[in-house]
Order: structure tokens, then C-alpha cells, then sequence
């Protein structure tokens, strides 16, 4: 069992407090884009605080699928690449089953590392709010502690396969964006990104990171949905970016934060 390593940290310890952290969270997504047809979502991973309407948005923009495929950097630098869970994960809001079929194809791209999400919060802040928005399914929890363009293609690829196998499934990238910048910087080196994002060109994506040294942290786990989308041909839509200025008041190095959805 991953047991809930980030409750009381990142997101509330009781069930009842997360439960209204997400309905007040519910309450601000315009009813006009409530519907529930993406096949893949960017969202973010901070404290519920700073972010957590913004990954509400994003997974409630989610269709109803069998299995979830959770998609998360490595911020400790556990892992040896692709790291898969295979155990139960918990929440305050209950037990989670992993997807063994979908791991079991996986497994020719990544290798089963439990000690590599034992610490990390970029899989587990997600879990709260699908559980919360979505009933009956199971997830598969991956860690990317190498985030470069061939591990990424490789692990798409192999989703793809499983996808035109006729699997259900839908796919969450876990990610923040800028770190630690002044507020007008970030949201301009943001806006480049989002851009490049929702061309869903991965190669020129991963070279706008490497160029302009950009610190989105789940670059990696983007470009999968990215690949997803492309091979598809899935639209493309931002539907909210906003920076931790707004919970903290300080502008003067935010975090920035963005739900994109493919659908």
C-alpha cells in the first residue's frame, strides 16, 4: 500500500476538509466549461492553497474513463527513468486500485520502483480530486525522474498501443510551470510555453525549455499528453493559467500554474 505521504501539507488530513476544499473549487468553473470530454489534462501538483482550483478544472475537464494514467516528475530524483506503481494507493478519501494490465505493458518501457514515489507529491495531490469528480476506476500511478524527448516518445508510444488496443483510458500530466520568477517574467515565459503546448509540437516544446532554460518542472509528463494529443489529433485549449501571486500577494517570484486540456 503508497499510503498518503503529502495529507496535511499539500492537501487537507480529513476527508470532510477536502471534500469542501474541491465543491468550493467546483463552484468556481463557469458552467459553460463543466463539460467532460478531454482525453488528456495538464495539471498542477503545489498545495491545494496555491493551486488546487486550477487542478480541479483540469481534472474535472476529464471524460469518464476506466483507468487514469497519472504522469508525475521526480522532484527528489528517485527513479531510474520510468518508475511504475503497482501497489494500492490511499488518500483520506479511501483506497485506490492500480490498473495491473495496463502496468503489465508498461513494463517494456519502465520497471516497477515503489521506493521512488514513496516521497513524491506530484502523483498524489491529483488522486483527492479524481477520486472526488470520478467513480469506479482504477489509476497508474508513473514517475519521470529522466524527462528528455526519447523517454518520452517511448512511453507514449507504448500508451498509444494500449489506447488503440481499445483500452479506456485518460491521461493526467502532472505540472507546474515557472519557479521563482518575478510575476511579469512568468507569466510571459508561460504564455511561450502554453503556446508551443497547444501546437502539440513535443520537439519544439523541449527545445523552447532547453533555449530559454524555462523551469516547468513536469515538462516531461506534458509532452506525453502532448504526444497523445498529436497522434489523435485531439484539440487543444488552455482554460486557466494564474500564478501563486494570487494566494500569496507576492509578485515578486511566483509559481505559475495551468490547466490544459486535450480533448
Amino acid at each position: 500500500m503508497r499510503r498518503a505521504v503529502v495529507a496535511g501539507r499539500f492537501y487537507p488530513r480529513t476527508k470532510k476538509e477536502i471534500k469542501q476544499k474541491i465543491e468550493s473549487y467546483i463552484t468556481q468553473i463557469p458552467e459553460k466549461t463543466k463539460e467532460k470530454e478531454a482525453q488528456a489534462t495538464v495539471s498542477p501538483h503545489a498545495g491545494y492553497r496555491f493551486s488546487g482550483d486550477v487542478a480541479t478544472r483540469s481534472i474535472s475537464a476529464l471524460r469518464d474513463a476506466e483507468t487514469y494514467i497519472i504522469i508525475g516528475p521526480s522532484h527528489q530524483g528517485t527513479g531510474t527513468g520510468i518508475s511504475i506503481s503497482q501497489q494500492k494507493w490511499e488518500t483520506p478519501l479511501g483506497e485506490i486500485e492500480v490498473d495491473q494490465d495496463v502496468n503489465e505493458e508498461l513494463k517494456t518501457v519502465g520497471i516497477v520502483e515503489e521506493k521512488a514515489h514513496m516521497g513524491e507529491h506530484s502523483i498524489e495531490v491529483q488522486i483527492p480530486i479524481l477520486q472526488y469528480l470520478k467513480k469506479d476506476f482504477k489509476i497508474v500511478p508513473i514517475m519521470l525522474s529522466i524527462q528528455d524527448l526519447e523517454i518520452v516518445k517511448e512511453l507514449s508510444q507504448r500508451i498509444i498501443k494500449i489506447t488503440e488496443r481499445g483500452k479506456d483510458v485518460a491521461i493526467i500530466s502532472s505540472s507546474d510551470f515557472s519557479h521563482y520568477q518575478p510575476k511579469n517574467i512568468a507569466r510571459k515565459q508561460d504564455e511561450e510555453a502554453i503556446e508551443k503546448i497547444k501546437q502539440k509540437n513535443t520537439k519544439k516544446f523541449f527545445e523552447l525549455i532547453k533555449e530559454k532554460n524555462l523551469s516547468i518542472c513536469g515538462y516531461g509528463p506534458i509532452g506525453v499528453s502532448m504526444e497523445l494529443a498529436n497522434k489523435n489529433k485531439l484539440n487543444s485549449k488552455l482554460l486557466e493559467y494564474k500564478t501563486s501571486a494570487e494566494a500569496t500577494g507576492d509578485t515578486s517570484q511566483v509559481v505559475g500554474y495551468a490547466s490544459i486540456v486535450f480533448e
